[in-house]
């Protein structure tokens, strides 16, 4: 058997996102490779000359959100080491926190903690309880009250979350589905945690359109009055269902603004942590030309580093101070740092 050795060049686009997390591009996607550890051991990464280090930040999304949203009752639970996966399982399905976690990852059982985690990360990024009904199989009125239990327990959660969403929401209904469609300016923008702003500028400028093109149609749209189309519950003019058309489109797109500013605060902000750690790392490898010393990879929120040997415990003191600085802000951050492996497995 002959033993060939490819090289692993990553291209990344450094602002490749609106959140400002870092896209793959080219041929060759690293972000778009699976985690199974089947997969990825087939990835050394490092040359025979180093040693490959790296890691992942501790539940990274969930200790984003908790800084994000700062409630107290979430936040005392998390510090216990309680799973927040378990915690909104309990709720999701009428249970205890133990028999949730009594379920993971068990073969021939139910997998109720791997449904809560679904559930878990869809409420994360600007899902409703439509969301919470899909994604754990149960009927939209379970999942409402499972929603609504949730806002109870964490009222401040419940609340900073509703905020962000009251603040790009530019059209109401006060009567309900089918009353009078209010305009009111949604904000500009929305910033992480650490200042990072995405803007929406042009999706409200396109809302606005919409919004005036339905209220305000064209005269010449009634010369077909006469034209009804007949829809599930009641007949339309063309000019009624042309107006209902563009309501539902301004609807979806203030709904897509709505969940890209509940996920800008958690992304943007784990982005700029993990370019941090990564910039911080670099600062090791001399200037100029010489032989590499670190050659850091982020993929989401890992961090993977081939380093020159020797180097181990000098790139775990820029882990270690790179989560101290953090530590202010996001009170739970952690990482789960590997200074010997043998593949990309291991981390």
């Amino acid at each position: 058997h002959i033993a060939q050795f490819l090289s692993f060049h990553a291209s990344f686009k450094v602002i490749g996102t609106l959140s400002s997390r870092m896209a793959g591009a080219d041929g060759l996607n690293p972000q778009g490779i699976k985690r199974d550890k089947s997969v990825r051991r087939s990835f050394p990464l490092a040359e025979p000359t180093e040693t490959l280090t790296g890691g992942d930040f501790d539940a990274f999304e969930v200790n984003l959100m908790d800084a994000s949203y700062g409630d107290p009752v979430l936040r005392e639970e998390l510090q216990q080491g309680k799973k927040i996966h378990a915690l909104f399982g309990a709720l999701f399905f009428n249970t205890t926190y133990e028999e949730i976690m009594a379920t993971a990852g068990k073969p021939g059982m139910e997998d109720k903690y791997s449904r809560s985690k679904s559930g878990v990360f869809a409420l994360f990024f600007g899902g409703d309880e439509g969301t919470l009904a899909r994604k754990l199989g149960i009927d939209e009125d379970l999942g409402r009250e499972v929603f609504e239990s949730m806002g109870h327990k964490y009222k401040v959660w419940a609340e900073n979350r509703q905020q962000i969403f009251d603040d790009f929401c530019s059209m109401v209904q006060e009567g309900g589905i089918g009353s009078k469609v209010i305009w009111r300016d949604p904000a500009d923008y929305i910033e992480s945690l650490f200042g990072f702003r995405r803007y929406f500028t042009m999706e409200n400028m396109i809302c606005k359109v919409l919004f005036d093109l339905a209220n305000n149609p064209p005269k010449h749209w009634s010369r077909f009055r006469g034209v009804k189309l007949v829809r599930r519950d009641r007949e339309q003019t063309v000019a009624g269902a042309t107006r209902t058309a563009l309501f539902a489109c301004a609807f979806g797109i203030q709904a897509a603004n709505m969940r890209a500013a509940a996920n800008h605060v958690i992304q943007s902000s784990g982005a700029t942590i993990t370019k941090r750690l990564q910039c911080n790392i670099w600062t090791l490898q001399p200037v100029g030309v010489n032989p590499w010393v670190v050659r850091p990879l982020n993929i989401h929120d890992e961090v993977m580093c081939p380093t020159r040997k020797g180097y181990e415990p000098a790139v775990k003191a820029k882990v270690d101070e790179t989560l101290d600085y953090y530590r202010e802000t996001v009170p739970l951050i952690a990482m789960d740092w590997n200074s010997n492996m043998k593949n990309w497995a291991e981390k």
